[in-house]
């Protein structure tokens, strides 16, 4: 069997692509705006389990109501790759929110995006994807537009250790997504999902403090329920997404995410001022903003001279 045969082919519905990688961002764009005030009273690894234990809930109804849950003769052949989706998850999803701790939600974004980049390159090298020079360029264009948005303290940024954590954070989610993709020629993406999820429950359990919720008022649940959707929802839609669209593509929508954080980050400064403070972003950081959705569609829909298969 050839390499080719091998790896997984996108069903090249590129339209539903789009639209689901599309979802994603948006979902993943009020992500650190709501992990962020939950920040405030909860530990990362507590928040991190929480979200765990309440979407491994939430998606096991689903799968069972679809007569969906992966059987273990099928998962035991899987280990491996099953092994790097848990820990890329798990790693991404920890190292982000003790990142968070430390830096603004706009900051965290724009620096997570580095996990697409990465993600363009593991599509290149490992699935052979095609990438045009116009699309290389649309890369370059989205990490300038993250060196604009760190210009008032570049230098200090790139060592601090909010930042480094989100960094290493942006590789584990990388490890996370090419395993994932490889997952998709056996395993459906919400079953992949749902072993992360049951998985990291488990593992971090240990180490979770589950009591820390007792100090939570009901718009504090009402956080944390919305970020456990959000998680089930938006990596539903990012696994369905790489189904039918290149992951080159993929990354590169879903690197428009920091377009919707500073816009949820400022209406939820209105909306509960005691919770979410402004961040105050100046205008040479929105342009790095836009710089780096720019760079994201020129990336996503530059194909160049890459011909569409038959």
């Amino acid at each position: 069997m050839s390499d080719a045969a091998e790896r997984h082919q996108s069903s090249g519905r590129w339209r539903l692509g789009l639209a689901l990688s599309l979802v994603t961002a948006t979902l993943w764009g009020s992500l650190p705006v709501a992990l962020k005030s939950l920040l405030s009273t909860m530990s990362p690894l507590t928040v991190t389990w929480y979200r765990y234990a309440i979407s491994a809930v939430l998606l096991t109804a689903v799968l069972r109501s679809r007569r969906g849950l992966p059987r273990a003769a099928t998962l035991r052949g899987l280990i491996p790759l099953l092994a790097a989706v848990t820990i890329g998850f798990a790693g991404n999803n920890l190292l982000f929110a003790s990142g968070l701790h430390l830096v603004g939600p706009s900051a965290a974004q724009v620096v997570i995006q580095l996990a697409p980049v990465m993600l363009i390159f593991g599509g290149v090298l490992v699935f052979h994807e095609p990438f045009s020079r116009a699309q290389w360029v649309g890369v370059a264009v989205l990490l300038s537009g993250m060196g604009m948005f760190f210009h008032r303290g570049l230098a200090v940024a790139i060592v601090s250790p909010g930042v480094l954590l989100i960094v290493v954070a942006a590789a584990f989610w990388a490890v996370y997504a090419m395993a994932q993709k490889q997952l998709l020629r056996t395993l459906p993406s919400l079953s992949a999902l749902w072993v992360a999820y049951v998985s990291g429950t488990l593992l971090l359990l240990p180490a979770a403090d589950p009591g820390q919720a007792r100090g939570l008022d009901a718009g504090g649940w009402g956080t944390l329920v919305y970020c456990c959707v959000n998680a089930v929802v938006a990596y539903g839609c990012f696994g369905e997404a790489m189904s039918h669209w290149e992951v080159s593509r993929v990354s590169a929508v879903v690197a428009t995410t920091p377009l919707f954080t500073p816009v949820f980050s400022e209406l939820a400064a209105r909306v509960w001022p005691d919770r979410v403070p402004h961040e105050g972003l100046d205008w040479l950081q929105l342009a790095g903003g836009v710089l780096v959705a720019g760079g994201s569609v020129l990336a996503a829909l530059a194909r160049g001279r890459v011909k569409a298969s038959d």
